[in-house]
This record gives structure tokens, C-alpha cells and sequence, in this order.
């Protein structure tokens, strides 16, 4: 029986659940990982778990900020060490720990679920300011584009722990 919920509605809806299910899946992988391991590296190369963590809520403080046009929440040095084209370092003692880069993500998440859950049927075809429309085209396909990314990271934090031994998050 098809739903009585207005198709805005549902796209709100299965955006905050899409969300919330990679944000749930990249944290496991994240909290699967020692602190003494955090920058550990696939094969030495490619990004690794401190630096996945920052970029992720590096990147939804960035994005969130493009379009709300409020200042980010997280500190500036975030920006050069999590940003696009921002290179990772083996060296753990540059980076917070994993909880502080958990607690990173979460914060900058709860701005795009606020945001995501206060846009109105009119506001999903809002074209996303010009220098983020490779990454989405407009506000309904925001939150969708931030999943996607964040479950591309994910699989990168995957690879990491294969790569040092520890078991899959799921067997």
C-alpha cells in the first residue's frame, strides 16, 4: 500500500536513515582499530584510520558550512590536516586520538542532521554553491553524496585492518 508520507518527507527520512546506517558502519570499523595503530597504512600507502576519521568530519563541517553559511565547529587545524588533497602522516603524535576524532564526527554530523531534518519540500532542488557541485547538485542529494563518501572512507579503514591483521568488522 503505497504511503500517505509526502515524497519530501520520505527523501528527509531515508536520507537521515542512509545517514545514520554509514555513519553506524564506519564508526565500528574506526572503534575496531587500536589507538597504537591509527596510522597504520595499507601496503604503507593510501590513508589511514586517524586521517579517514578527521577527513570525514572535516567534511561534513566543510560542506554544511557551504550551505548554511555558519562558520564550522571544528578547529581550524582540522582543515590542513583532514582537507581535500591534505596528505596522511605516519606519525600517531600528530593527530588527536580516534575518541577525539569520533567525537570530531559526531559533532559535525549532528549539524548536517539538523540541517537535513529542517529543509522544507522547496529546498531539495536548492542548487549547492558552485564549488560543490562535483560533489552534489543540490540539497536533496547532499546528505546522500555524504554517504557515499563516508562509506568509500570506510572500506579504506578496512583495508587497514586487514592489512595489520585485525579481524573483519563482520565474519
Amino acid at each position: 500500500m503505497p504511503s500517505s508520507e509526502p515524497a519530501s518527507a520520505s527523501l528527509g527520512s531515508a536520507t537521515l536513515d542512509r545517514l545514520a546506517w554509514t555513519r553506524q558502519f564506519a564508526e565500528g570499523l574506526i572503534r575496531g582499530v587500536p589507538q597504537e595503530h591509527a596510522t597504520a597504512r595499507a601496503a604503507g600507502k593510501g590513508n589511514h584510520t586517524a586521517w579517514v576519521a578527521g577527513h570525514i568530519a572535516v567534511t561534513d563541517d566543510l560542506l554544511i558550512s557551504a550551505v548554511t553559511g555558519e562558520p564550522g565547529v571544528l578547529p581550524e587545524s582540522f582543515q590542513s590536516m583532514f582537507g581535500g588533497g591534505s596528505e596522511p602522516l605516519d606519525d600517531p603524535a600528530a593527530y588527536p586520538t580516534l575518541e577525539e576524532l569520533l567525537a570530531a564526527m559526531t559533532q559535525a554530523r549532528e549539524r548536517v542532521n539538523a540541517w537535513v531534518a529542517g529543509l522544507s519540500p522547496n529546498d531539495y532542488v536548492t542548487a549547492m554553491p558552485d564549488n560543490m557541485l562535483p560533489f552534489a547538485p543540490d540539497y536533496g542529494t547532499l546528505g546522500f553524496a555524504l554517504a557515499a563518501h563516508e562509506m568509500c572512507h570506510a572500506g579504506q579503514v578496512a583495508t587497514c585492518k586487514a592489512a595489520i591483521g585485525l579481524p573483519r568488522m563482520f565474519s
